[in-house]
């Protein structure tokens, strides 16, 4: 890896972790949980065709949360001068 690529890679990552620092994924994957849970007695059919697309959504968001949780702290990224950058 070359230094111009590292640095695309950084401001990637920054990007990145400011666009999701605020997001409520955690409400997102209950609110995919509570479908997944009623969703069958309610309406089966709706949910089945519903179910394969959810599933992938909530493996997607859960990946994301434990991004978001990997994130600085305001202390952390002033600390680390990322602040500048959104974090």
């Amino acid at each position: 890896m070359d230094e111009a690529e590292f640095h695309i890679i950084t401001q990637q990552l920054l990007m990145l972790g400011g666009l999701v620092q605020d997001v409520k994924l955690t409400e997102y994957i209950n609110a995919i949980e509570r479908a997944d849970a009623v969703g069958p007695v309610f309406n089966p059919t709706l949910w089945m065709r519903g179910h394969k697309k959810t599933d992938i959504l909530k493996k997607m968001a859960e990946g994301l949360r434990a991004f978001q949780n990997s994130l600085p702290t305001p202390e952390e990224a002033k600390k680390a001068d990322l602040a500048v950058h959104g974090l």
